[in-house]
């Protein structure tokens, strides 16, 4: 993780993630719905932790449109939000969970701004 932050009390986190797609292959055709694809068959293959990927839809989050991918885990309360862009030749995935499954993280990610 390139940066990562965690309430404590509730568990609730968010993980910021940059990949660079030098090397990977499809690299620089590669756009935000293939990497989300990849990645929801990747989590949906770990079958102890029982992902299921519901559907895409987009987000803005400080003035960047992103394409949102939400998650389950493990069929109980626990959701995740993948926020995923591609700027230039590189991938940005902001993960927000929320343990309780509340809001609580995504709400925290739509309060981001951008700093001048």
């Amino acid at each position: 993780y390139d940066m990562a932050a965690t309430d404590v009390a509730t568990g609730n986190n968010i993980i910021v993630l940059i990949e660079s797609l030098d090397g990977v292959m499809g690299g620089s055709a590669i756009d935000a719905k293939m990497y989300a694809d990849v990645t929801a068959q990747g989590l949906t293959q770990v079958a102890e932790l029982g992902y299921e990927i519901g559907e895409y839809t987009n987000a803005t989050v400080a003035g960047q449109e992103y394409l949102v991918m939400p998650a389950t885990v493990g069929g109980g309360p626990a959701n995740q939000n993948y926020l995923i862009r591609k700027d230039g030749n590189y991938m940005i995935t902001i993960i927000a969970t929320s343990i309780d499954g509340s809001t609580a993280a995504m709400d925290l990610v739509n309060s981001f701004t951008t700093v001048a």
